[in-house]
């Protein structure tokens, strides 16, 4: 009898044993679950609210230079309609290249010797697209800073290209101070998985996937 009752005791205390880990494995999955799921809905929230943003912000400054094209198409005085947009756009800078290789900008740095506006690629780009383009984030150097430019064509070329500078600052600043749960934090990545935003400034312009190997561009658009 009392080696049944020994045996009854070790399978009941088996059993809920057993039944114990299945519980507590069970309520960690959930739980792990439904972290994960509301870290997932934090970050494409702030994700889809900062896009927003930086996506009138883009629409804003392209429209801007647009009108100066067809202003200028127009034969609107140079001067006058670059100082009015750089003013309107709070822009670095507001510049006008021509087929001939004149190049008027304002405020009226002159550019180095022998400077020609037709082989930069933002004026190649706005030449080619014949459209209003926005240029890849480089990093200016007088003065320096994290960059891009707005570009358009000026009769659809035949009067040369219109482009405006400005910093991304701003933009910078608001993303690093995006506070997320736990250690998480914000970067910003342009559309080639180029680093636009990072806290640690060597990842800045370098590929995604030197922040973590997963994020490369296939993966990126995919979850996008």
């Amino acid at each position: 009898m009392k080696s049944l009752k020994g045996r009854l005791i070790f399978v009941i205390t088996l059993l809920v044993t057993v039944c114990t880990v299945f519980l507590t494995v069970g309520s960690y999955l959930r739980m792990r679950s439904q972290i994960v799921n509301d870290l997932d809905n934090e970050i494409r929230s702030v994700a889809t609210s900062y896009n927003a943003v930086l996506s009138n912000w883009i629409q804003i400054n392209t429209s801007l230079v647009d009108s100066l094209s067809q202003a200028l198409g127009k034969g609107n005085d140079l001067e006058a309609s670059l100082t009015m947009i750089r003013g309107g756009g709070n822009f670095l800078s507001v510049y006008l290249g021509q087929p001939d290789k004149t190049f008027t900008n304002n405020p009226a740095n002159p550019p180095p010797a022998g400077y020609d506006p037709t082989v930069r690629p933002w004026y190649k780009a706005a030449m080619e697209a014949k459209k209003p383009i926005v240029t890849s984030a480089y990093m200016g150097v007088n003065p320096p800073g994290l960059m891009i430019s707005f570009a358009a064509p000026v009769k659809g070329g035949d009067g040369g290209v219109v482009a405006a500078d400005v910093f991304l600052t701003k933009i910078v600043e608001q993303i690093l101070n995006v506070k997320l749960s736990g250690d998480g934090y914000a970067f910003l990545l342009d559309k080639s998985g180029q680093v636009l935003a990072h806290a640690d400034q060597s990842k800045v312009l370098k590929p995604a996937k030197d922040i973590a190997p997963e994020l490369t561009l296939e993966n990126l658009t995919r979850a996008c």
